[in-house]
């Protein structure tokens, strides 16, 4: 039996950079984990997010994924579940429920064709996008692209929600502090 103990796929090492004192990149950096055990699709999914404008990583198998998930915020995963069968299914499927149910990355999922259940049930973890049959003749650098911008438009209304609550804040401080 195969070893699932391998580590990230070594034509996409892990990118170092510096850490601010909050854990995140000194950069701004639109981190994406790429699964999939097959190398042609792997390369592929990889370089439809690196034209998107993302920083992907791709690991070869869900441990590893996972791991890069637990370190890393990522804001983009996109799952290859084509042609992967008994455990290595049942732990993709399990990881995606996971990544679908935090609040952080937009979960693209690359099923099989003709599919309905494994459709419906990307559909009921909160997948962002279910692509079933998914090869190199789809647009997917627009849709890395679609993700980008999904993602840039979420961190600019968290920041602009944050600096209003601490000008609201400094307000009310001020407020009180001179009429006491």
């Amino acid at each position: 039996m195969r070893d699932l103990q391998t580590n990230l796929h070594p034509l996409m090492p892990l990118v170092g950079r510096n850490q601010n004192r909050r854990g995140r990149s000194s950069r701004a950096l639109f981190e994406c984990l790429v699964l999939s055990y097959a190398d042609r699709r792997g390369r592929m999914l990889t370089g439809a997010a690196r034209e998107g404008g993302w920083q992907p990583t791709w690991c070869c198998n869900v441990q590893n994924a996972w791991e890069l998930a637990e370190r890393r915020r990522l804001q983009l995963a996109i799952i290859d579940m084509k042609d992967t069968l008994g455990v290595a299914h049942a732990a993709i499927c399990q990881l995606s429920e996971r990544l679908a149910g935090r609040a952080g990355p937009l979960t693209m999922i690359c099923g099989n064709e003709k599919s309905p259940d494994e459709e419906i049930w990307a559909r009921q973890i909160g997948a962002w996008l279910y692509l079933p049959g998914v090869d190199e003749d789809c647009d997917l650098v627009a849709l890395c692209s679609e993700a980008l911008g999904i993602v840039r438009r979420g961190e600019e209304e968290r920041d602009q929600n944050s600096n209003g609550r601490h000008v609201a804040a400094a307000s009310d401080a001020g407020g009180q502090h001179r009429g006491g």
